[in-house]
């Protein structure tokens, strides 16, 4: 295969943290197990919701940390599904260092693919960046 192949463009992934070291080393391992992806990290879940309710908006995925001060991932998944918006027909998962069985109870409702708790280790954070890939393939 010749490095000049032409491959299709493919879609963001989009990452949210209000944490920024946190939503920086995310965006790194990203980048470090698919180098090609474009992403698009938002440390503003209101810019992110801004983005993902545009028309046009079709992202591979979403992954959101679950405790943002200005609005949670819960609050911005059902913004995202007040609309009929494309980027809500693509999986939308969360991070979080705790979840609740109270938590887990709203996955359904807010069509929230799957949660994955926060790794403490770089090596355990690449494993979690590759399931989610993984995941969205599904």
């Amino acid at each position: 295969m010749s490095n000049n192949a032409v491959t299709p463009e493919l879609s963001p992934i989009i990452v949210i943290d209000d944490d920024q070291e946190d939503l920086d080393l995310m965006c790194e391992a990203f980048r470090e197990i698919n180098p090609l992806h474009p992403l698009l990290c938002f440390d503003k879940p209101q810019k992110a919701l801004e983005y993902l309710m545009a028309p046009g908006a079709t992202p591979h995925f979403t992954i959101s940390d679950v405790h943002m001060q200005l609005m949670d991932a819960y609050a911005l998944r059902a913004e995202m599904l007040k609309n009929p918006v494309p980027a809500n027909q693509r999986p939308f998962f969360i991070i979080s260092s705790v979840i609740t069985d109270r938590e887990i109870a709203y996955l359904p409702d807010l069509q929230i693919h799957h949660y994955f708790i926060k790794a403490f280790r770089y090596e355990d954070l690449l494993a979690n960046c590759h399931k989610m890939l993984l995941a969205a393939a599904m």
